[in-house]
């Protein structure tokens, strides 16, 4: 809800260039967007306020690590 392993994992991992945040919670993505703010980690991040299901079917295949 609050984004706390995708802020971990950019701030140990340089090499990781964007992470792809899907809520469906709209409270808990309002939490995501201030924490990514508060670690100033936001140009890393998409923030996405909808269903994963919706989401992962509509976005193109990315390569992940």
């Amino acid at each position: 809800g609050s984004m706390p392993y995708g802020i971990a994992i950019v701030k140990k991992q340089p090499l990781v260039k964007k992470i792809y945040g899907v809520e469906i919670n709209p409270e808990a993505h309002e939490y995501a967007k201030e924490n990514i703010a508060k670690n100033k980690v936001s140009h890393k991040f998409t923030l996405i306020n909808d269903d994963v299901r919706n989401v992962c079917s509509t976005m193109e295949r990315i390569d992940r690590i």
